[in-house]
């Protein structure tokens, strides 16, 4: 954990100067173990997994279908201010006017539970959000237009000759995996306090973009919006194993649900 760096931003990128040499062989031994892992707990069967990041964090049997609903809008709402924060606006203070863009974009399913929420828990709701993006501004700090940068970034990687498949969303992307140092650093915000479940979801980040570059990112981090404490990891190879081992524990459960 770093306490009061002069921003987030800054702590990720770090110096430029000490960034390691980008290392092939880390991505593909970080594979081969991964497989061996898989294979330890699943032997040849034939069944198909998909691991998320809800069964990284261990939400994918939340039972409370009302909580989750609200955070499942907190969590879309806080990752539209989060790209324009990034984008050098303060939506801080205007997360109705948020919920109007937002709704009017948002897949079906979302948009769905968006209409359906009462009015006073929607107000409730835009109150908690507001508070989530001021947190979010001063923990960023101003993002320098010429970081190379992706926001919301998907990927799905295929392992285990494609019968397992690894997906993930990341807020925020910088960096490039085209130099010859390790450049790439992850930021994923989440709106619950940081505790095992973020920490782990942290390092799933981390293995499934050197999955699916094959260059290991130099850190990854996730930033609590309502407590905007962050927790940093240098990305290295006990790391990626630890993430590794998880997902193998996440297919000898049965993968997401």
């Amino acid at each position: 954990m770093i306490d009061a760096p002069p921003s987030l931003l800054s702590a990720l990128r770090g110096d430029p100067g000490r960034r390691p040499a980008a290392d092939p062989a880390l991505g593909a031994g970080v594979r081969a173990l991964l497989e061996d892992e898989l294979f330890a707990v699943l032997g040849d069967s034939p069944r198909r997994l998909v691991v998320t990041p809800a069964s990284v964090r261990g939400l994918a049997g939340v039972a409370d279908i009302t909580a989750s609903r609200r955070a499942r809008l907190r969590g879309a709402l806080v990752g539209t201010g989060l790209r324009v924060i990034l984008g050098g606006g303060r939506p801080a203070g205007r997360a109705s006017a948020l919920w109007a863009s937002w709704i009017s974009e948002a897949p079906a399913p979302l948009a769905a539970l968006a209409v359906d929420l009462p009015s006073p828990e929607r107000q409730r709701l835009l109150e908690v959000v507001d508070e989530d993006l001021a947190a979010l501004a001063r923990a960023i700090g101003v993002l320098p237009s010429s970081w190379a940068r992706r926001t919301g970034a998907r990927a799905e990687v295929r392992v285990r000759a494609g019968t397992v498949v690894l997906r993930d969303a990341v807020d925020l992307v910088l960096g490039s995996t085209r130099v010859a140092t390790r450049d790439v650093v992850l930021l994923d915000v989440v709106t619950s306090p940081l505790g095992e479940g973020t920490a782990r979801l942290r390092d799933y980040h981390a293995l499934v973009e050197t999955l699916r570059t094959g260059v290991a990112p130099l850190r990854t981090a996730i930033l609590s919006a309502p407590t905007a404490e962050w927790s940093i990891a240098d990305v290295d190879f006990a790391l990626l194993a630890r993430a590794a081992r998880h997902v193998a524990d996440i297919a000898a459960e049965g993968g997401a649900r």
